[in-house]
């Protein structure tokens, strides 16, 4: 039986080779649809903490499965950098950049 802990490197590889069409979710959110399955990657910054947590959703949004590590660890470090990667990748941050640099060097 796989996990959803299971799945948080595969999502982060698949990201990072621009596999998943991550989208803006709302509320420091993002989301990606996989057939009748959505993930969502969320982020929140509540006073002196930061937590990030990871859900499985069906597609009428009803929450799964969800997992969010303890503050200062390894598994939330991991969140962090899926959650900056679905980030960049829903606002298509690398492309902005790269045409930005284009345009720069045409001046």
């Amino acid at each position: 039986m796989t996990t959803l802990i299971e799945l948080i490197p595969v999502l982060l590889n698949k990201t990072a080779d621009r596999k998943i069409p991550w989208e803006d979710g709302g509320d420091r959110s993002f989301i990606a649809v996989f057939g009748d399955n959505i993930v969502k990657i969320k982020y929140d910054h509540q006073s002196q903490s930061v937590d990030y947590r990871l859900s499985l959703l069906n597609s009428e949004g009803s929450i799964l499965e969800s997992y969010a590590p303890d503050r200062q660890t390894d598994e939330s470090e991991t969140l962090e950098e899926l959650w900056d990667a679905a980030r960049r990748r829903a606002f298509l941050v690398d492309d902005r950049l790269d045409t930005l640099k284009k345009m720069l060097n045409d001046l």
